[in-house]
């Protein structure tokens, strides 16, 4: 599960942004990790499970946190552009969302795309991508789907509450997937299954 905050038309502060969502996830006891973004001047938020989770779980879990942190959407002036995955379920046949991940090749060489300590400015774990990718997998904290439940239940989160689709721009994203998956061999490999 990921959030993805960025500066894309140059008027939201992503980091100001993060610290709230960590502060709250802090409060919540819900270990968050974060990862600076391909282009350096966002965050992608991840939050981890030691299980698999119903997607609408762990949205609404994270949605959450990031409302009651107070951040507003790209739309509205904030930096907060997207939750991945984008929905709750998918059909048979359909591909979810793609995110560029952690510890990306030449953006993992310019410094970008590692794990950032949020307590000690924001700065890279480790003096190297292999310092910060061993320190990652020694010190991750997944959670499991009875403390997810237990927390959306005191958040007020239910499944009548479920998170359904995404913004209005998704049916032409997923047009651009759909073309991207079949133009592409190994992509669409998985989607035949």
């Amino acid at each position: 599960m990921a959030a993805d905050l960025d500066n894309h038309d140059g008027t939201a502060d992503p980091k100001s942004d993060l610290l709230k969502i960590l502060e709250v996830a802090r409060f919540l006891e819900i270990p968050l990790e974060v990862f600076n973004s391909n282009s350096g001047s966002g965050f992608h938020v991840y939050l981890f499970f030691n299980e698999p989770v119903p997607a609408w779980k762990a949205r609404g879990l994270l949605l959450t946190i990031i409302d009651r942190a107070g951040v507003k959407h790209t739309g509205q002036g904030g930096s907060y552009d997207a939750v991945f995955p984008k929905q709750d379920r998918l059909e048979p046949g359909e591909v979810g969302n793609l995110i560029a991940l952690p510890y990306h090749g030449k953006a993992m060489e310019r410094g970008t795309t590692l794990l950032l300590n949020g307590n000690n400015g924001l700065q890279p774990h480790g003096d190297s991508p292999e310092e910060n990718q061993e320190y990652f997998l020694e010190n991750l904290s997944p959670i499991d789907e009875p403390k997810i439940d237990r927390l959306l239940l005191a958040l007020g989160q239910t499944e009548a509450h479920r998170v359904t689709g995404s913004s209005a721009s998704c049916g032409k994203s997923k047009e651009r997937l759909t073309r991207l998956v079949d133009s592409c061999a190994f992509l669409a490999h998985f989607r035949r299954g």
